[in-house]
């Protein structure tokens, strides 16, 4: 696949394909504006933006970018919700690629 411009704008249009095509739409606006339904359903095209650029061999600037997407909506869902928070630091949550990461940010937060 050809890559045009900035690696965030692959996965800006990656996304909007997802919300076209693959189920609950979200609006177009920024994901701190979203509801907290809609930021779940963001963090779930987030991480198939993430797994599908990994498989399709898009360039690793692409992955770090769709990465940086699901980072963000992680880290608002841990500030906005504490059923998200409790559901990651019991582990019934698994984050992207298992990654330990996501439960520390979780645990730095509820330390807080």
């Amino acid at each position: 696949m050809f890559h045009f411009g900035a690696p965030e704008d692959t996965v800006a249009a990656y996304f909007q394909a997802l919300v076209a095509t693959e189920g609950p739409g979200v609006p177009d606006i920024h994901f701190d504006e979203m509801t907290l339904e809609q930021q779940k359903f963001a963090l779930t095209y987030a991480r198939m933006i993430c797994e599908g650029a990994s498989v399709q061999g898009d360039p690793e600037e692409v992955i770090e970018a769709a990465i940086a997407m699901y980072d963000e909506l992680f880290e608002l869902l841990l500030e906005n919700s504490d059923e998200f928070r409790d559901a990651v630091l019991s582990r019934r949550h698994v984050a992207l690629n298992n990654d330990s990461k996501y439960y520390m940010m979780a645990k730095g937060l509820s330390a807080n």
